[in-house]
């Protein structure tokens, strides 16, 4: 996906992937109502691309994430320090896989954690 701008509602709606790399182009998703990785309970990995900065993406679906996967979501996200804060729905099975420094990566840049 190395040229998507875009990624239409429910794209990968119960796709057996275990990896998905977004483009670092990538700059609209779906709401959460029309998640692109509804019922993804298989994905392992995901690659956000550089500088991620789409509001609502639910990655919650899958709870298979390392944390180090789950680290480098978080890594990438596009610093929103003095703009509105976005939302990243990682659910609760992965968040209790981090510790407050790991979830801290994505606080401190203005995006919420749910």
């Amino acid at each position: 996906m190395s040229n998507c701008t875009y990624i239409g509602v429910q794209a990968f709606w119960g796709s057996s992937f275990s990896s998905i790399i977004l483009s670092d182009k990538l700059i609209t998703l779906p709401t959460t109502n029309y998640n692109p990785f509804a019922n993804c309970t298989n994905l392992e990995f995901v690659d956000l691309g550089i500088n991620f900065n789409c509001n609502n993406l639910a990655l919650f679906m899958s709870t298979k994430y390392s944390v180090e996967t789950l680290v480098g979501v978080l890594t990438s996200l596009k610093d929103r320090t003095g703009e509105t804060a976005y939302t990243l729905y990682l659910g609760n099975a992965n968040l209790a896989k981090l510790t407050n420094e790991q979830k801290a990566i994505a606080t401190d840049k203005n995006w919420v954690l749910a």
